[in-house]
């Protein structure tokens, strides 16, 4: 196989033709909405270019995920971009098409550019160029079109525990903003049921409000978050935040027989949902311990074909070791593709890689273009050239596996 700079002085050549290309689907895919885990019309529009890039195999798994690979052998590499996106909000706060989109200059506006349409057409066009290059010697490289936005790891897991396709390595398109990335935080959802008794709202010493009771556990919530804020962690401190409130109430004038809090704790490595658990059952004051319930939520919501799969809200942290090999070959790539040494991330949210290395031990690594800190927003974007540059990337990393 020739030296890694001679592919990386190819690659640049091949791909300043296909650079048009790559800036054109991006916007396509940025046109075609995908919220909500709908994701069949840009499966179907990534499916077309991949037919048109010759892939070898082209299907979807149980979930409805796509799967397009380039090669065969022993050594499969994973490729994975969530097609889903968050949802757009209220419209009126946009001050254009969300979908349509906003060019200014390189920078294109819209729902997915960054949060993660923007890694798709180079994962595309990367193991097309991967095999223009000759680098496929005994690998298999797959392009994963997954589901990501509504339950981060699941479809990964019915991939390899119910569909049997178990990757070696595998490469988390997420923002990173084009720089290696390699372990996150992880979480657990809790939700606390508080039981209370119904009263006229006229006379409320009849009753026995959840809310009150609810307001002393919050406060030693913000106490347990400032203690997990002080603890060292190489993916960084674990928090806990209350995010929604639900009460079973007769009317706005009576007393909740019932108040659900739900709780967001983010994990540092090495803390799991047990120690997690006992630390919020501290936080519930003894007097009325006895009329809560705290317990992790399940995500047992269909996929867009209908396929279900429950599996508790529970996404590990992982962090794959400075040393590893992966990890090696990985900036050794960046600095091939783009003639600089690349530095080291980690995403502060979280990603399929809770389930891919958090879970099933896949050495994972991220790369992408976009800065995370404008996903979600209306204000979401990235750099068209990003785009078209991170395809060098995922092309030439095969060649150091």
């Amino acid at each position: 196989m020739p030296e890694l700079d001679n592919l990386s002085q190819d690659a640049h050549r091949i791909l300043q033709t296909k650079s048009s290309h790559i800036r054109s689907l991006m916007r396509e895919l940025c046109a075609i909405p995908s919220v909500d885990g709908a994701i069949e019309d840009v499966l179907t529009r990534v499916v077309q270019e991949a037919e048109m890039l010759g892939f070898d195999s082209i299907e979807t798994d149980s979930m409805g995920c796509l799967l397009a690979s380039i090669g065969e052998g022993p050594l499969t590499v994973l490729y994975d971009a969530h097609l889903d996106t968050v949802g757009i909000g209220d419209r009126s706060d946009w001050e254009h098409d969300p979908f349509v989109g906003r060019l200014d200059g390189d920078i294109l506006y819209a729902r997915g550019a960054c949060d993660t349409k923007g890694c798709i057409p180079g994962m595309l066009y990367g193991l097309w160029l991967a095999r223009e290059l000759g680098s496929l010697d005994g690998k298999r490289l797959v392009y994963y079109g997954s589901l990501e936005e509504q339950c981060d790891g699941q479809a990964p897991r019915v991939l390899v525990e119910m569909d049997g396709l178990k990757p070696d390595v595998v490469v988390i398109g997420e923002p990173t903003d084009m720089q290696v990335y390699h372990g996150q935080r992880g979480r657990v959802e809790f939700a606390l049921e508080i039981k209370g008794q119904s009263a006229h709202a006229s006379m409320p010493h009849l009753g026995d409000n959840p809310l009150y009771k609810m307001a002393s556990f919050l406060t030693n919530v913000v106490k347990l978050n400032d203690r997990l804020g002080k603890q060292e962690s190489p993916v960084g401190a674990g928090s806990v935040a209350a995010t929604d409130i639900a009460c079973t109430t007769a009317s706005i004038n009576a007393v909740p027989s019932e108040a659900t809090v739900f709780l967001d704790r983010r994990l540092a490595l090495g803390e799991g949902v047990e120690e997690a658990c006992k630390e919020l059952e501290a936080c519930i004051p003894s007097e009325w311990a006895a009329d809560a319930t705290l317990r992790v939520l399940v995500y047992d919501e269909p996929s867009y074909n209908g396929f279900r799969y429950p599996v508790d809200k529970v996404f590990p942290a992982w962090q794959l070791p400075e040393h590893d090999p992966l990890l090696n070959a990985a900036l050794e790539t960046y600095l091939a593709a783009y003639g600089e040494r690349g530095s080291l991330g980690m995403w502060p949210a979280s990603t399929n890689g809770t389930y891919w290395m958090g879970v099933a031990g896949i050495p994972s690594i991220g790369f992408g273009p976009g800065d995370l800190r404008f996903a979600h927003r209306i204000d979401e974007h990235v750099h068209l050239d990003d785009v078209v540059q991170a395809t060098l990337f995922y092309a030439l990393l095969p060649a150091k596996l």
